[in-house]
């Protein structure tokens, strides 16, 4: 994209490990997009679950 200085990362793949490891995480726990939220573990999906305050609420509550 034209950014100064980041050529050495990316021909000596210095954050290949990092890379593969996001993608393995986001794999595991089905992130298909932004944005993907995650409280105390549970996914909220504003599809069926509008009300982000009162699904956090729940989740902290436990």
């Amino acid at each position: 994209a034209g950014a100064p200085g980041v050529s050495s990362c990316i021909e000596d793949g210095r954050f290949r490990p990092w890379a593969k490891f996001t993608n393995q995480t986001f794999n595991e726990y089905q992130v298909g997009g932004t944005p993907t939220v995650y409280v105390q573990g549970k996914k909220w999906d504003g599809a069926t679950e509008p009300d982000f305050q009162a699904f956090a609420d729940a989740a902290i509550k436990g």
